[in-house]
């Protein structure tokens, strides 16, 4: 089969981060994980990943949010030829304001996030809130080597 995937560069991996537009958010409060799947835009002026998350009152996703520490979000592509890419950007989770959302946020997050579904983002049943993933480190593998980038 040879060569499984290839090396991601940190071009590389930043580009699968803006064109992709979802993934997996892992977020995790003492022992235990969550894995959300998300859409979201990436900021790579502010090395940023801008989510509109909708949540409801007894959401454990809303719980895990306002956790602290260091949460992940992962990417990935796997093709029908065998070959494959991932990016796993780690760094803080944080509540972005009106300012910040008014300012960009929701521009970068409406223009990249994929299955953004508006509709029910104004739907008074739901509530929603802008969160920005502040990137840390990427780390990204492709040919089963990983290769820190940030």
């Amino acid at each position: 089969m040879g060569d499984v995937g290839e090396r991601i560069s940190g071009e590389m991996a930043e580009r699968l981060l803006e064109r992709r537009g979802h993934g997996v958010l892992s977020l995790a409060s003492g022992g235990d994980g969550y894995g959300v799947p998300i859409s979201y835009g990436y900021d790579p002026e502010n090395r940023r990943c801008v989510m509109h998350l909708v949540v409801d009152d007894d959401s454990r996703k809303r719980e895990l949010l306002q956790a602290e520490g260091t949460s992940t979000l992962t990417n990935y592509v796997f093709r029908e030829d065998g070959t494959w890419e991932s990016v796993i950007a780690e760094g803080s989770l944080r509540e972005l304001s009106d300012a910040e959302v008014a300012d960009g946020g929701a521009a970068v997050f409406f223009s990249q996030a994929v299955s953004a579904l508006p509709e029910i983002r104004r739907d008074d049943e739901f509530e929603t809130v802008w969160y920005a993933l502040e990137i840390e480190r990427i780390t990204a593998r492709g040919d089963g080597e990983a290769v820190d980038l940030i």
